[in-house]
């Protein structure tokens, strides 16, 4: 039987508030903790420059 984690918090700011933080990738280390900085090494668009490595422990797929 598969686990269910369910978690919730509340957020005393509208929608947008809340959308505008988290839409912005400069204020990612704000809010997302495992945020790494990258340098891409050459002049390349904004938009191209956000990388996120994801990092998860655990027992793995479950079959």
């Amino acid at each position: 039987m598969p686990h269910i984690v369910e978690a919730g918090v509340d957020i005393a700011r509208t929608p947008q508030d809340v959308f505008d933080v988290v839409a912005d990738p400069a204020r990612l280390p704000e809010w997302q903790p495992s945020f790494a900085p990258a340098d891409a090494g050459k002049d390349v668009p904004a938009s191209l420059r956000l990388l996120q490595r994801l990092e998860a422990s655990g027992q793995g797929p479950r079959p």
